[in-house]
């Protein structure tokens, strides 16, 4: 039952954060922190937790770049949900049969809404002019990496409903984003259209009259 309600918060770090997420499910387990279960328990391994530290570092300085943190997440736009799913097959035992799949689509879900919602986010903070926002945003999301899955190894349960109100604000977030977009989108265009029609001779488009 712990397993299953650590799926969710789970989903949501990996999400916004993979790497973090792995080195710190690494670090928690060779802590004896946490006991992972088998087949996730490989994230305590020293190759795991390497490699894990090493991309955790050049995320962290490319999240507090304008514009180069957003195209750090078009390219995790799959890793990041695919290792959302690797984590949730791991986390609930194979003998489950359809209950292990439906979790596991679930935690791509997941992830793939929250690193929507952080793609979005960090689009909208790169129109500031000024660069101490995107650090600003990136510490604030680490931290709640960090908080979320310190959470989850306490409080299953509570770590559950918070991810999932979480998500739902995420949701909502990202169909005003949606929305924001789409109107934007059309009155360009629309200012684009007059633009196109301002340029054009009225008499050129009359269709001559024929003689009786």
């Amino acid at each position: 039952m712990e397993a299953l309600l650590a799926v969710l918060p789970l989903s949501l770090s990996s999400g916004i954060n993979l790497y973090l997420t792995v080195l710190a499910l690494g670090i928690a387990d060779r802590a004896e922190v946490v006991t992972l279960p088998a087949g996730l328990d490989i994230a305590g391994s020293v190759p795991v937790l390497a490699v894990a530290g090493l991309m955790t570092l050049v995320e962290f300085f490319a999240d507090k770049i304008p514009y180069v943190d957003s195209a750090w997440d078009a390219a995790h736009t799959f890793i990041r949900p695919l290792g959302a799913v690797v984590i949730a097959l791991n986390l609930i035992p194979a003998e489950q049969g359809e209950l292990t799949a439906a979790f596991a689509l679930l935690a791509g879900t997941t992830a793939l809404t929250a690193h929507s919602g952080k793609a979005s986010l960090r689009a909208l903070v790169n129109t500031s002019p000024e660069p101490v926002s995107n650090s600003v945003v990136s510490v604030a999301e680490d931290a709640s990496v960090i908080g979320l899955l310190a959470l989850a190894a306490t409080f299953p349960f509570i770590a559950a409903v918070v991810g999932g109100v979480v998500l739902v604000g995420i949701i909502i977030g990202l169909v005003f984003v949606f929305r924001w977009a789409s109107q934007a989108f059309g009155s360009v265009w629309a200012f684009l259209r007059g633009q196109g029609r301002v340029g054009r001779d009225p008499r050129r488009e009359q269709v001559p009259r024929r003689r009786v």
